[in-house]
């Protein structure tokens, strides 16, 4: 097993204060705050209408019953989505990946709503941090262009992070304390929860988180309870890392399991998805359905952690042979404050 990786907390102050005595300069909300709009990258072939293509109509048509939704997507892209109604627009041309392959993320900063786009494969690799400049943006905003190629993140929008070791491999010549620097800069984040590693994953896709925030103080786990699939130790190393953590006010951690789908092979191959694939809209979630017989227990599990929203499930089978789930398609764009 691999030593557990501790905690830290990122030297650099930021200035605007927030709950419990935490000043924040900039501030990365999570997706669970209430937004301006649901940006959504359409995957698959364009004119080619499959299964991915059918999958992202139903995300689509879920985010958009609670929302205005932008589509990043190529012509032809959409072209059976015929009943997604006035709320959906096609506002650019395709990432060519998903939102954390190619996506940016939202800040609320200096500037108002501003985003930070990532250096990508395409573009080359950063041998050591260089400094972020400004870019021009394709989502309507001002941005910031950073150096890193970030892997795997989620915030719980007071300054916590919870990140996946991707990120040190994406960026030769990093340290963990340049990684963090960097993410106290652009995101404003000032604790680091570095978690051992991914779910795995394959195809074109990448790895899962084995844990999401659903609040400030509540993380969600991926609970893979069958000590044969490769998933179950890191169930156990997160939740030791998670149980003994603490955020950026100061609170402990309320750790959730969700449980894994009972299927664990498919064509010979382990199946590593998970019910935290799932993606926030204002007033819904929307949970990946899997033909599992844990379908029921995950959609019971978020709806008594998303109280206050509908639960609309969708069949991410596509999206998941592909490496993907459905909180890979959409960011929120925040409202501006």
């Amino acid at each position: 097993m691999q030593p557990l990786s501790e905690p830290t907390t990122t030297a650099s102050p930021a200035r605007r204060v927030a709950p419990g005595g935490l000043e924040m300069r900039r501030r990365m909300p999570s997706e669970g705050e209430p937004r301006e709009a649901t940006w959504m990258t359409w995957l698959g072939t364009p004119g080619d209408v499959g299964p991915l293509d059918v999958a992202c109509e139903a995300v689509a048509a879920a985010a958009a019953r609670h929302g205005r939704v932008r589509l990043l997507a190529e012509p032809g892209q959409t072209s059976n989505a015929h009943d997604l109604g006035a709320r959906v627009e096609v506002s650019g041309a395709s990432l060519g990946g998903c939102m954390v392959q190619a996506g940016p993320s939202f800040v609320i900063g200096e500037r108002g709503v501003q985003t930070v786009d990532w250096t990508r494969p395409d573009q080359g690799s950063a041998r050591r941090p260089r400094k972020s400049r400004r870019t021009e943006t394709a989502f309507d905003v001002p941005g910031d262009r950073s150096a890193l190629n970030l892997g795997l993140l989620d915030t719980d929008g007071w300054g916590t992070a919870l990140l996946t070791p991707d990120t040190l491999e994406r960026n030769p010549g990093w340290t963990r304390a340049d990684v963090e620097q960097e993410l106290a800069d652009t995101l404003g984040l000032t604790r680091t929860l570095w978690l051992t590693r991914t779910l795995s994953s394959h195809g074109s896709g990448h790895g899962y988180a084995p844990a999401v925030f659903a609040a400030p103080g509540v993380v969600l786990v991926h609970d893979q309870q069958n000590i044969g699939h490769p998933d179950n130790e890191t169930v156990i190393e997160t939740v030791a890392l998670l149980t003994r953590s603490r955020d950026a006010v100061g609170r402990p951690l309320r750790v959730v399991r969700v449980p894994a789908p009972l299927r664990l092979r498919e064509s010979d191959r382990w199946l590593h998805w998970t019910y935290l694939g799932h993606g926030l809209v204002d007033g819904a979630v929307i949970v990946p359905l899997l033909d599992d017989p844990n379908d029921e227990l995950a959609i019971t599990a978020l709806r008594e952690v998303y109280p206050d929203r509908e639960v609309i499930g969708v069949d991410a089978r596509p999206l998941f042979r592909e490496g993907h789930s459905v909180s890979c398609l959409l960011r929120a764009q925040p409202q501006p404050r």
